[in-house]
């Protein structure tokens, strides 16, 4: 009794074990993309599917079923009806929000109308997002621009992520799929321009974002082909949106829900600005230098001479122990500024007392704080 009951338990967990390990890719029976078998992942809005494997050497597959923790035996959460095995749809209106594991109605158990636990498929929704990065250097993403702004004299790349999609959704090179070819899915990374319009094809080196293949769980644009970055020198000022959609000819092309987020970034007119927090400002009082430029490049911030005395010049604030976050080798009169990855940077100058600016005792003329105090950058 205890041996025979020590067999049913590993047969219980053999199954578990099968029904719940991934797939790999499609095509390890028929290496077409449209050929299902036992164990394969599909995903809402596929059309025309071979599920016949499901059969599993019963009778025609009437039914997918989803059960309570994956288990034949305990309630049915989903039933999604098969009215023909060699061409099924995966309609998002039958799947709705029920994804995961599916049991097949093959009529193989004693029962006609119960799931056959050894012939199972995941279904899944398309996962795909996109994400947009400095290419500092070759290979290396290590700053998102999403929702930042940058000069034209960076290099950009997009992230695609795809999960599931980027994992399952291909098949294996073989004859039925042409000899040496592999189908995946396929996307447009679609760009709107400051000016307006979708454009596929962007950057000083046209680098075109159509019909990208999603090779993989994630990787970057500049890793494709070519591997170029996206070079900006040129490109029109202002606000971009990045989205990327299935490609046409996909099962998945313009469906609901299948688009990636939306990213923006914004590329800046002029390499390098300065700016101030103020029109004029009391001796003895702070105003902040608000530097534009490069992303993730170094400047030197400069006070120029003022004619006053060195003990009544402007100091960048912090100067004693380099107090100030992105500053360093500050002496008071000049530092050098990491303006960072949003290529932007807010620096505090005090003006000491002494310096004549609109409204110190004494009077002087009315002037900006960066003119009165001579500020000014320059690259390192």
């Amino acid at each position: 009794m205890k041996s025979s009951m020590k067999l049913i338990i590993v047969a219980a967990v053999l199954m578990l074990a099968v029904a719940t390990s991934p797939a790999a890719a499609r095509g390890a029976v028929d290496p077409s993309i449209k050929q299902i078998d036992i164990g394969d992942h599909i995903f809402v809005y596929e059309i025309g599917l071979n599920i016949q494997a499901l059969q599993n050497g019963g009778g025609s597959v009437t039914a997918l079923r989803k059960f309570v923790d994956d288990n034949v035996e305990l309630a049915i959460i989903k039933e999604i009806p098969v009215a023909n095995d060699l061409s099924f749809d995966v309609l998002s209106g039958l799947v709705g929000d029920q994804t995961g594991l599916y049991y097949a109605v093959n009529g193989n158990e004693a029962a006609p109308q119960k799931a056959d636990p050894a012939a199972f498929i995941t279904i899944q929704k398309t996962d795909v997002s996109l994400g947009v990065y400095l290419n500092v250097t070759s290979g290396q993403h290590v700053d998102s621009i999403d929702g930042k702004s940058i000069t034209r004299e960076n290099k950009i790349a997009f992230k695609i992520s795809a999960p599931n999609l980027g994992t399952y959704y291909r098949n294996s090179s073989g004859a039925s799929a042409g000899a040496g070819t592999t189908a995946m899915g396929e996307v447009d990374i679609r760009i709107v321009p400051p000016d307006g319009g979708e454009i596929t094809v962007f950057g000083k080196n046209q680098v075109n974002l159509g019909r990208i293949n999603i090779t993989s769980a994630e990787f970057y644009t500049d890793q494709l082909g070519t591997s170029t970055a996206i070079d900006l020198d040129e490109v029109t000022a202002g606000t971009y949106t990045a989205s990327a959609k299935f490609s046409t000819g996909q099962d998945f092309y313009k469906q609901a829900g299948t688009n990636s987020n939306a990213v923006t970034f914004t590329v800046l007119s002029k390499p390098i600005t300065l700016t101030t927090n103020k029109e004029s400002v009391v001796r003895g009082n702070n105003f902040a230098v608000t530097i534009t430029g490069e992303s993730n490049k170094v400047y030197l911030l400069y006070i120029k001479d003022a004619s006053v005395a060195s003990s009544a010049m402007p100091m960048i604030q912090g100067w004693e122990v380099n107090a100030q976050p992105g500053v360093s080798k500050n002496n008071g009169t000049a530092g050098y500024i990491n303006i960072g990855q949003a290529g932007v940077d807010n620096t505090s100058v005090c003006a000491k007392s002494g310096v004549e600016l609109k409204g110190c005792s004494g009077g002087a003329p009315a002037a900006a704080p960066a003119e009165a105090a001579g500020a000014a950058a320059g690259r390192e």
